[in-house]
């Protein structure tokens, strides 16, 4: 099953660990998370909280050599309990991103973390 999962992946996941700021609804505050892994339209996160699948949030984090947060929205498509339940892995798809395209942000990721 595991497997069958990474086939219909669209793109390489690549482990990073950086800073992830979630506003779960419009006026929120922004809680500051940490990311797991990242690919061009996703990224897997700690979180503390549960969020409902297919809730859209609102995601900013930080990229190397980019001076200011990404922006982004996000759909919530998995979450699942870390060993021992400490945390909370938040599967986030990435829905829309500012300023960059899917192909722009996979090239950089590859280039990057590749």
């Amino acid at each position: 099953m595991k497997e069958e999962q990474e086939d219909r992946r669209r793109h390489t996941r690549y482990p990073y660990t950086t800073r992830v700021w979630l506003e779960t609804h419009p006026g929120a505050e922004l809680e500051e998370l940490t990311s797991v892994n990242i690919s061009a339209n996703g990224l897997l996160i700690n979180a503390p909280l549960q969020l409902p699948l297919d809730s859209l949030v609102k995601i900013l984090f930080e990229l190397p050599f980019i001076p200011d947060p990404i922006v982004t929205v996000g759909r919530i498509v998995h979450a699942q309990e870390t060993m021992f339940g400490e945390k909370i892995r938040l599967g986030v798809e990435l829905v829309a991103v500012e300023g960059l395209t899917e192909d722009q942000l996979f090239t950089f990721l590859s280039d990057l973390l590749g």
